[in-house]
């Protein structure tokens, strides 16, 4: 089986020539989308399913070793 091999500039000069159409493709999924996980405002997406909170993320920094050894035991 011979594998297709695709152009990537040819591939995103088409979708840049069917940007209109994509767009309102995707305006029409996310608007008939059983469950609202995203959210089209002046023309940017963002998603609001699980991915946006209105507190901060507060993390702990970690000091990493020097090195790591990582071993696999043949059974």
């Amino acid at each position: 089986m011979e594998q297709e091999i695709t152009d990537m500039s040819k591939d995103v000069s088409r979708l840049l020539q069917n940007k209109k159409r994509i767009i309102g493709n995707l305006v029409n999924m996310i608007e008939m989308a059983d469950k609202k996980r995203h959210e089209i405002l002046d023309g940017r997406i963002r998603a609001i399913y699980g991915h946006s909170t209105p507190q901060k993320i507060l993390k702990t920094a970690v000091v990493h070793p020097q090195s790591c050894i990582m071993g696999q035991q043949d059974i």
